[in-house]
């Protein structure tokens, strides 16, 4: 298997942390997506969406997006589990990994494409600017529910890891860089984003 990916980037991290927790063996093709390359018709051919990272098969098939190729990795690899090892532990992760992804990966996402990134999107996507203040306040608002909700938890489900918390890890940890810090004050959130930090799995991607 190939796994086309960039490094510095939160959606290609999250994959490499999943598949670093997993002792997964793959190659790893990495694309140039500060040139473009990722828009070029040679990758456009493996994903038509343009975006980072993509999972070839060794039969050829092509698996995007991030949750679809986790689960994939989930299903080859179980050991150890990333969504969960029954429906309902299944179920809860999913949930999580939504919630996440609504509350702060999607806004935190938007104010910067909106925002100090939309000279570089504008070009490929149509950028709002006036909505950039106003995505950045909502991933902030995002952020405090799930400090609240965090509160006396390890994990968003618990005791276990799951890729939510690999996804919110990516995302705050990059976004810091431009201006979407976690506060101070969250300490909640906080203790599970450093229990994360410490781990090997996301050591290997610093």
């Amino acid at each position: 298997m190939k796994l086309f990916t960039a490094d510095g980037i939160p959606n290609p991290r999250i994959v490499d942390v999943a598949m670093y927790e997993k002792n997964l063996k793959l190659e790893r093709v990495i694309v140039d997506f500060l040139e473009g390359e990722n828009r070029e018709s040679e990758f456009l051919e493996k994903n038509p969406a343009g975006q980072i990272p993509v999972l070839e098969l060794d039969d050829g098939t092509i698996i995007s997006e991030v949750t679809a190729i986790i689960e994939y990795f989930e299903e080859v690899c179980p050991d150890p589990f990333l969504v969960g090892a029954t429906a309902k532990e299944r179920a809860e992760a999913r949930m999580w990994a939504r919630r996440v992804d609504l509350a702060v990966m999607e806004p935190m996402s938007m104010a910067f494409k909106y925002g100090i990134g939309k000279n570089y999107f504008e070009k490929r996507i149509t950028v709002y600017p006036e909505a950039a203040e106003s995505m950045k306040n909502k991933a902030q608002d995002g952020l405090v529910w799930l400090d609240n909700v965090l509160a006396g938890k390890q994990f968003l489900c618990g005791d276990r890891m799951t890729y939510g918390d690999i996804m919110l890890y990516c995302y705050t940890d990059y976004f810091k860089k431009t201006g979407q810090k976690v506060e101070s004050g969250l300490v909640h959130l906080t203790h599970v984003l450093d229990s994360i930090a410490e781990r090997p799995s996301v050591q290997k991607t610093v």
